[in-house]
């Protein structure tokens, strides 16, 4: 979660990792190492761009899994090789993948040094239909080994997919153009698709409210459960948290007074506009609680940390 002002924590920050290492996603992990481009090696008399390379890859795990390492060709004489080395590791679960380690190698006779690594990363895997480009591939910076000198660029290389993963594929829950007419009070049926959720969450996500500006509360237990929710991956629409719950915040479930005694973290979480409006219509309920910064109030820091959703919310029981 953000935290701002003061430490008050306010929204899921847009750098925050998509997976943590107890999300859970089992998917075929199937690609080809196609090829490189721009390399540059360290001979023993000086750089060359007479590449005589290949690119060995590596699954990097959290356990002591048996995956096998893949190793190309010698590509002989060139800064852009072609491989085109089809790696099958099957499936996988993402929890247990740190990421895959691509490292590129100049070879001279029977030694072979190393010019420097990729790494795709597990982020990258979950979410494949948005990384990828048009052809279905994406190119990888190298990063230098320790003894190669400071250049601009140490070249890329390039993985085309097979096939991406069903989570990576579907749109069903992505972000819908929002109008005011288009927000129910329940929410229509929705698929429920992890990863999209906390794509578009993130997207839309502010950590900075500015004067002027509406915010809304939003009940920290409901959104806990959201935030389990999209912790795995293998989730679907039946371990959805439901509807928004913000009645909690209430004195009594017919009331529409706030409690006096909420506090943000405990009670509440503050989210930007878009981001309560993708809640909103994914799941509907309510109702919405809003807070405005004054416009011309001194400090947005110093008004923050004094709210009382109590004494400065305006209640809209019909969203």
């Amino acid at each position: 979660m953000a935290t701002s002002f003061g430490g008050m924590p306010l929204s899921p920050s847009k750098n925050e990792s998509l997976l943590g290492a107890t999300s859970s996603y089992t998917m075929d992990v199937n690609f080809t190492v196609h090829s490189a481009r721009n390399l540059i090696a360290a001979a023993q008399d000086g750089l060359t761009s007479n590449c005589q390379c290949e690119c060995v890859l590596q699954f990097n795990t959290r356990k002591n899994a048996a995956l096998p390492i893949f190793k190309t060709k010698v590509a002989k004489t060139t800064r852009n090789p072609i491989w085109s080395l089809s790696v099958e590791a099957g499936k996988i679960d993402l929890k247990d993948l740190e990421g895959i380690q691509l490292v590129v190698k100049h070879v001279t006779g029977f030694s072979a040094k190393s010019m420097g690594e990729a790494f795709v990363s597990v982020d990258f895997l979950a979410d494949l239909e948005r990384n990828l480009d048009e052809n279905g591939g994406a190119w990888f910076a190298i990063n230098p080994s320790p003894d190669m000198p400071r250049l601009p660029s140490y070249g890329e290389v390039r993985l085309v997919f097979n096939q991406a993963a069903p989570a990576a594929t579907t749109t069903a829950a992505a972000a819908p153009t929002l109008t005011s007419e288009s927000i129910p009070m329940v929410a229509a049926a929705v698929q429920h698709v992890p990863v999209a959720e906390l794509r578009g969450i993130k997207a839309s996500n502010r950590a900075v409210p500015q004067r002027g500006e509406t915010w809304y509360a939003i009940s920290s237990m409901w959104l806990e459960r959201w935030l389990v929710f999209v912790a795995d991956l293998k989730h679907t629409s039946a371990d959805a948290p439901g509807p928004i719950t913000n009645d909690v915040l209430f004195e009594s479930p017919t009331s529409l007074n706030l409690r006096e005694t909420l506090h943000v973290k405990q009670d509440y979480r503050l989210l930007d506009e878009a981001s309560w409006k993708l809640y909103l219509t994914w799941y509907g309920g309510g109702p919405a609680i809003s807070v405005t910064v004054p416009k011309d109030v001194p400090s947005v820091s110093k008004w923050m940390t004094s709210l009382s959703l109590a004494r400065d919310a305006t209640i809209d029981p019909a969203p």
